[in-house]
């Protein structure tokens, strides 16, 4: 059992928490959403969609890392089996896959639901989905042109 399998391994769990926390969170607030008034209510929906929206990057991360936690948990006890090393290297190499299909989704939410437009109602302490998508761009710039460097 190697450290980055155990690391992976509280990684994944600790991810699986927060979510939970969230789904908890959001769960409740629309439970209570009755006992706001009309504008506090507005607020509390529009941070609810967008969370419900973000939802689809962390089921592509798990759709990425579920094979090798599955394989480190398995590593415990003895070496895996060819064909789940296979499969861990699969899943693994899938994330570009994934994340294409969850910012396709996020995108088709962006459109369908209007926040594309320059003016947009976010609540306070709320990111709004055009904002989150102008800063996902940014940072993906970012990242290509530092990985376009090119290092003698």
């Amino acid at each position: 059992m190697s450290v980055i399998s155990i690391a992976m391994i509280f990684t994944t769990l600790f991810n699986l928490a927060c979510y939970a926390s969230v789904v908890f969170t959001v769960w409740r607030i629309t439970r209570r959403m009755a006992d706001f008034n009309d504008d506090e209510a507005a607020k509390k929906n529009q941070c609810i969609k967008t969370a419900k929206t973000l939802v689809i990057f962390v089921i592509a991360y798990f759709g990425q890392w579920w094979a090798y936690v599955f394989y480190s948990f398995w590593a415990f006890k003895e070496l895996p089996p060819l064909w789940l090393t296979l499969l861990t290297a699969t899943f693994s190499n899938m994330g570009g896959v994934f994340n294409f299909f969850a910012y396709s989704s996020f995108r088709k939410s962006l459109v369908s639901s209007g926040t594309n437009s320059s003016e947009t109602n976010s609540a306070p302490g709320c990111t709004s989905l055009a904002s989150i998508n102008a800063s996902m761009a940014e940072s993906n710039t970012a990242i290509v042109s530092t990985n376009l460097q090119v290092v003698d």
